[in-house]
């Protein structure tokens, strides 16, 4: 999905998306490094 650069609410959307996404994978990495013995 192609945007140009005037996105407007979409590109707040996207930066959402993207913070979620990282934030989701930065606790799930820290969870594992955490507690190693559960997995």
């Amino acid at each position: 999905m192609r945007t140009s650069k005037r996105k407007g609410l979409r590109g707040m959307d996207d930066l959402w998306l993207a913070a979620i996404l990282a934030g989701g994978i930065f606790v799930y990495l820290v969870y594992v490094l955490m507690k190693p013995e559960e997995f």
